[in-house]
């Protein structure tokens, strides 16, 4: 009895003519064709171990050269803002420098003494920290140098000499007009401070200036090239001067200013401004500006969330000649 063409397997005498069940066949010149392209295609993966080994390699050396690429095109961005901004400072900012050597009065003599190098000019510098002297060439006598008077010369003839007796009157009197010269500023950059919170370094920028520079250059330069203004600008500014001296803070006291002063300047995204000195209570902000620092980041880069900035005497810092640089990084150590 016939079956009226029913088969179980349909698919057994198919020859792979059906795409699936019930679907369309093909023609055998059609499954060829796609036979010879399967064939062909598995061909082209079938890699020998050492073409494999090599097609590996060119991938990642495409890689690595992108890389270098775009380390390159940031390193070339950066090499650019960084010469940008030496250009800038150099042009807009100064320092003052002492040309002439005037000693203060009664520091030898009548049982005083000193060594030549540590006598102190009417600058409020020391005799080897002038200009000048640190300028010397290696092994000159301190009396070859234009900086110390003709009736010093003869006394003070090695740094290490100690001075016993009363140095000479001379002729001359200082006077800043005469003895101070302007020139471009040479020491500006970074310092880097060890940062606990966020298990690195956080540099900070600083300059030395005339205090007749333009105020709009300073801001120009830390609103271009400091990013102060980022990632928003201050709602408050607090000042903090005077009690250099007789301003002291201990234990509860000292942690309710610190705990109130950061809780004000976190909400009001304050700036704090302060002399810079190690003493008194701009010493106290100082503590409490490292104690509640905290960071953020903002268009991947990493900023203070308390911004503080110092305005101190240039004869006041502490080890100042080793910040003297062209705009590199100096360490806090």
């Amino acid at each position: 009895m016939a079956s009226g063409g029913v088969r179980i397997h349909p698919a057994h005498d198919m020859g792979g003519r059906m795409f699936g069940a019930g679907g369309p066949s093909m023609s055998r010149q059609s499954e060829l064709e796609m036979y010879n392209v399967t064939t062909s295609s598995k061909a082209s993966k079938s890699l020998t171990l050492e073409e494999a080994y090599w097609t590996d390699r060119q991938r990642k050396v495409g890689l690595v050269r992108a890389t270098r690429q775009a380390d390159a095109l940031l390193e070339d961005d950066y090499s650019r803002m960084k010469a940008k901004q030496i250009e800038f400072v150099r042009q807009r900012f100064h320092r003052f420098e002492c040309q002439q050597f005037v000693p203060v009065t009664g520091q030898v003599g009548n049982g005083k003494k000193c060594k030549a190098k540590m006598l102190k000019c009417h600058c409020g510098e020391t005799l080897a920290n002038h200009d000048a002297m640190r300028n010397k060439a290696p092994g000159e006598p301190y009396f070859n140098s234009l900086v110390l008077p003709r009736e010093l010369a003869k006394r003070l003839k090695e740094p290490n000499e100690i001075i016993t007796e009363e140095l000479p009157k001379l002729n001359i009197t200082w006077n800043a007009e005469d003895c101070l010269v302007k020139s471009s500023t040479n020491a500006f950059g970074k310092i880097d401070f060890n940062v606990e919170q966020v298990g690195g370094k956080k540099p900070a920028k600083y300059i030395r200036l005339c205090p007749d520079d333009s105020v709009d250059d300073c801001f120009q330069l830390m609103n271009d090239f400091w990013h102060i203004m980022e990632p928003e600008p201050p709602h408050l500014v607090i000042s903090v001067v005077g009690g250099a001296k007789n301003f002291k803070l201990d234990g509860r006291l000292r942690d309710t200013f610190s705990t109130g002063l950061i809780k004000a300047a976190k909400t009001t995204k304050a700036w704090l401004i302060t002399s810079g000195f190690n003493m008194g209570v701009m010493k106290s902000v100082g503590q409490a500006v490292h104690e509640g620092q905290t960071f953020k980041w903002d268009k991947d880069r990493m900023s203070h969330v308390l911004r503080s900035i110092g305005i101190a005497p240039w004869g006041y810092v502490r080890g100042r000649h080793v910040l003297e640089s062209n705009g590199s990084v100096r360490s806090n150590n």
